[in-house]
């Protein structure tokens, strides 16, 4: 919720558990239809005004609620967003369309999630075959939260198991992990202000700083460029909203 009340709480909650006097960067984690964008960008600014925050951000917007919410704090002489949390890989490129063109035009850094598609493109999952319950996608598509089988479901078809075969190819001549090259291809992208990453083991952590640090040949980024897109826009891309 983004309305003035539970943004206050939360904020002050995290002030104490992290045990600080400021947040660097607060970002809103979901567009709430239940509360005026104004309410909501006059309250974050606010909190930078008095110094409890630096700046402020948005994760999983819209491009129109991107632009409202930059009106909104235009209108009021407060503070805009300075970022976007996005979903970004090679499975999911929706976002090239509208929203990455609004980010440039209004200044927004983007700071993406699931750069690795739900671990479909470290090549874990196979066609055909049942996600293994140690894996995340077979976590999810065994949890009870609502929409967490959709949302995994949604990373499992064939369009995305095929370019993740490309990966692994890819991988394989030049000597690195698939998931090293799914993560520098992202990291490549122009757009891209930063990458999320989120290990859950030692090996994994070391294969994503891999990835952080290699260069794809152009001819290999290209072909991954083509053959993501090609499919992507032939499948209608990923929609479904994370269900956290």
């Amino acid at each position: 919720m983004l309305s003035r009340v539970h943004l206050t709480r939360a904020l002050e909650a995290s002030l104490r558990r992290l045990g600080t006097d400021h947040i660097d960067l607060y970002q809103c984690h979901h567009w709430d239809d239940s509360t005026p964008i104004e309410e909501t960008m006059a309250t974050l600014d606010g909190f930078v005004r008095s110094g409890k925050v630096r700046y402020i951000g948005c994760s999983n917007f819209t491009a129109a609620q991107i632009v409202e919410a930059q009106w909104a704090a235009q209108r009021a002489g407060g503070t805009p967003f300075v970022s976007l949390q996005p979903e970004y890989s090679l499975v999911a490129r929706g976002i090239e369309t509208e929203i990455l063109p609004v980010c440039r035009r209004h200044g927004l850094g983007t700071l993406v999630w699931s750069p690795l598609g739900g671990g479909v493109l470290t090549g874990r999952y196979r066609p055909g075959e049942t996600p293994g319950a140690d894996t995340r996608l077979g976590r999810l598509m065994a949890s009870p939260v609502p929409g967490a089988r959709t949302w995994a479901e949604g990373f499992l078809n064939e369009p995305n198991l095929a370019i993740a075969a490309h990966v692994a190819e890819a991988a394989a001549e030049l000597g690195v992990t698939p998931a090293a090259v799914a993560l520098a291809w992202v990291r490549s992208r122009p757009e891209v202000t930063s990458v999320i990453v989120g290990p859950r083991t030692l090996d994994q952590l070391r294969g994503n700083l891999a990835g952080l640090d290699l260069a794809l040949p152009p001819e290999v980024a290209d072909h991954l460029d083509e053959i993501s897109r090609w499919r992507s826009v032939n499948s209608g891309g990923r929609g479904v909203r994370h269900p956290a």
